[in-house]
């Protein structure tokens, strides 16, 4: 659970951030000052790659290195690689990061990403929509390596490919978590496999159901209600 504080010092909790969540806005300081907003124009509408660096100490050094050595093959696939640190510029400009580090003196980026203030890297990738792709945690030497993957899926799936005339089907990926796409599953098969009657307002005894909806040309629509 996330702890955040407004500028009116009010305290509110939400649960830390999953896959498909969408990610907090982020505007930080570059090195040079300037303020890089993540969802600004020239940035947006690619993968990003957040790499959080809470201070420079040895861990944090083993995964910026491995991210040094994928820095061209992460650009290729279409990543934009940031560092985000707690540190002062000085520190941060002595570490010869080639890639943009942005600035978070005050920690709210940290909170808001839940990224924690350990002495560990976590990288989080976000969608081009700016969801949540995935939250690397794995050791510093292998997650840059991680990191790269997820990066080259997103690519993957933003190649054009040719497809056949289909019905026109919204598809909109990472709403639900696995867990939440299994638990759906188990009740389909487990709970509510009577057919009930259409009707308005009826709740059936708060239990779930079946239900034909009668639409003109498809006979075969099936509402499962879950309560």
């Amino acid at each position: 659970m996330a702890m955040l504080q407004s500028s009116s010092g009010q305290i509110s909790f939400r649960p830390p951030l999953s896959v498909g969540d969408i990610a907090p806005d982020c505007a930080l300081p570059a090195l040079d000052g300037s303020i890089v907003d993540l969802r600004g124009d020239a940035i947006a509408g690619n993968p990003i790659a957040l790499l959080f660096c809470p201070k420079f100490t040895p861990a944090v050094a083993e995964a910026l290195a491995g991210y040094r050595s994928r820095l061209q093959v992460m650009a290729a696939a279409g990543a934009r690689l940031f560092a985000v640190t707690l540190e002062q510029t000085k520190a941060a400009a002595g570490q010869d990061i080639p890639f943009p580090v942005l600035r978070d003196g005050k920690g709210e980026i940290f909170r808001a990403f839940n990224a924690g203030i350990r002495d560990q890297p976590t990288t989080i990738i976000l969608r081009p929509n700016h969801h949540i792709a995935a939250i690397v945690k794995s050791p510093p030497a292998v997650q840059p390596g991680d990191a790269l993957v997820v990066v080259e899926r997103l690519a993957a799936e933003r190649r054009p490919v040719l497809m056949a005339p289909h019905p026109p089907v919204l598809i909109v990926p990472e709403v639900f978590t696995h867990a939440e796409c299994r638990r759906l599953i188990e009740i389909y098969r487990t709970r509510g496999n009577v057919f009930m009657p259409p009707g308005p307002g009826i709740d059936y005894n708060g239990e779930d159901y079946k239900m034909r909806i009668p639409e003109h040309g498809r006979p075969d629509r099936i509402d499962h209600w879950i309560v």
